[in-house]
């Protein structure tokens, strides 16, 4: 459920949880990167401090623009190994609407980064992207996220996966900054 929705008690959730949770902080950081990590923690402080005061619209608008949905600066951090002779080839894949993408493999890495070959800056040109065209978002807001292992001899191994509770991420909840525990 989303706490933006409920009682008062539910709305300072997410403050308690961003309170108590140093773990979710650590995981935004291996994630975000530190410049990302404090623009989520900013975003969610505004939002707490925009409910507090009645200023925040709970639910999002019944009919979104399209538009391209835009995924980059694609990290993994503490990957296990895919055997006891082979080192982890991860690759990422996101659904969104029955489409499926993909990012390349990253060879032997258990803390990959997604980035454009020889490029080591943090410029967004520099990091490898996903992009999803959007007719709407109302209704067809979830994003599947997968972490798989390549392997040339036989099916590529799940390695991971992310989900708030119905098979993904919400878009519209990362797009209103909402980070909800409990779903």
């Amino acid at each position: 459920k989303n706490p933006l929705e409920g009682s008062t008690e539910d709305r300072f959730a997410a403050q308690r949880f961003l309170e108590n949770h140093e773990d979710w902080e650590a995981t935004l950081r291996e994630t975000l990167g530190p410049n990302g990590s404090k623009d989520w923690k900013v975003r969610a402080q505004q939002a707490l401090e925009k409910q507090r005061f009645g200023a925040y619209e709970a639910a999002p608008p019944t009919s979104m623009e399209s538009g391209v949905l835009i995924i980059r600066r694609i990290r993994a951090s503490k990957l296990p190994r895919s055997d006891q002779w082979d080192d982890i080839d991860p690759y990422v894949v996101f659904n969104f609407d029955g489409v499926e993408r993909k990012t390349s493999v990253a060879w032997n890495s258990s803390a990959p980064e997604w980035r454009v070959p020889g490029r080591i800056d943090d410029d967004e040109e520099g990091w490898e992207e996903v992009s999803f065209e959007v007719n709407s978002l109302s209704g067809h807001d979830l994003l599947g996220i997968k972490i798989k292992n390549f392997d040339k001899f036989s099916a590529d191994d799940d390695v991971g996966f992310v989900d708030v509770g119905e098979g993904g991420v919400r878009v519209t909840d990362i797009l209103r900054g909402v980070f909800c525990s409990d779903r």
